[in-house]
């Protein structure tokens, strides 16, 4: 298991460089300018996602690698930068427009039973799987396309929300992640997206007709 949001995971890690110009209105505007480029690559004990113009718009999770290079380099207050990135996660994730977070989103009931979700990326991909109790138990989310199956031991009750990182390995019950992994068998499979569509099913088997509702949570990600 890898933390991205450190440097655990060297072997997979990605080193990107930014480079640019910035050219003041006055040239004692420059150091204004420097400070504020500075503060705004401050990564340096917490990342932020850095997007790239694709269609769609991908995300890596990066931070700051060492020490920004920015030099003035003439009498009008031409400056050049060179700011050295690192991203921890090998995969690059579409970022979708309409939530805050990047995610895209598909919910269903346990009545209802499945649901297609799709990575139009080449790489598998986490997802965070969200539960809207009640729960009876015990309950199953099953990725039908990756034969892989997680069982909510249960119960959930009504109001409560669980959540479950495939990323993370990571299980939290109204945003508490503080003894809650024994809510989930412990045998649980942490399920990915394959690229393509992906078949999911949700039932509950201590209450068939159940109205309890998951919503999957994801990114598609890419490789390369």
């Amino acid at each position: 298991q890898c933390d991205w949001s450190s440097d655990v995971c060297s072997s997979d890690l990605r080193e990107i460089t930014l480079n640019g110009v910035f050219l003041t209105p006055d040239p004692s505007l420059v150091p204004a300018a420097r400070s504020k480029l500075i503060q705004n690559t401050d990564l340096v004990y917490v990342g932020d996602w850095l997007k790239t113009n694709e269609n769609p718009t991908k995300a890596s999770y990066v931070r700051l690698s060492g020490r920004p290079n920015i030099t003035t380099v003439n009498s009008r207050g031409r400056t050049e930068f060179s700011i050295g990135l690192r991203a921890p996660d090998p995969l690059k994730y579409e970022w979708y427009a309409g939530d805050e977070l990047g995610y895209r989103s598909v919910s269903f009931t346990a009545s209802t039973g499945t649901g297609t979700v799709t990575n139009t990326g080449n790489a598998y991909a986490p997802v965070i799987l969200s539960v809207d109790g009640p729960i009876v138990g015990p309950a199953t989310i099953t990725n039908v396309t990756t034969n892989e199956a997680i069982t909510i031991i249960g119960p959930v009750d009504g109001g409560d929300i669980l959540q479950i990182d495939t990323r993370d390995h990571e299980v939290s019950l109204n945003g508490d992640a503080v003894g809650k992994r024994n809510l989930v068998d412990v045998l649980a499979e942490w399920t990915l997206l394959a690229p393509g569509d992906n078949v999911f099913t949700f039932s509950d088997d201590g209450a068939p007709s159940s109205s309890s509702n998951l919503t999957i949570y994801y990114r598609s990600a890419w490789l390369g």
